[in-house]
C-alpha cells in the first residue's frame, strides 16, 4: 500500500519575474485578445490565442520562455497563481 505524499507546486516563472511583473509593469488591452504591456525597456504586444498565451519579446519568441509581460496579463485577468498550490500523490 503506498503512502500518499503532499507538496508544493512552485509558482510558474521565478521571484524576479513575479515581481517585475507585480510592481513595475502595466498592463492595458488592446483586443479582446490582446494587451499592450509597458513600464519596462519597450511596450510589448500579449495575444491570447487557443488559451495559450504569446508575447513579441526574445525570451517568449526565440526561447520559447515564460515571461514577466504573460504574468502581468494573466495577474490582470485573475489567472495567474498567487500562492503555491498543495499537490497530493
Amino acid at each position: 500500500m503506498s503512502k500518499k505524499v503532499q507538496y508544493y507546486k512552485a509558482l510558474p516563472g521565478t521571484n524576479r519575474q513575479r515581481g517585475r511583473a507585480r510592481n513595475l509593469l502595466k498592463c492595458a488591452p488592446k483586443s479582446q485578445e490582446s494587451w499592450i504591456v509597458s513600464g519596462g525597456e519597450s511596450e510589448h504586444l500579449v495575444i491570447k490565442r487557443n488559451g495559450q498565451y504569446y508575447c513579441d519579446c526574445y525570451a517568449s519568441e526565440t526561447e520559447k520562455k515564460l515571461c514577466s509581460h504573460v504574468i502581468k496579463v494573466q495577474m490582470e485577468l485573475g489567472e495567474f497563481p498567487t500562492q503555491p498550490i498543495l499537490v497530493t500523490k
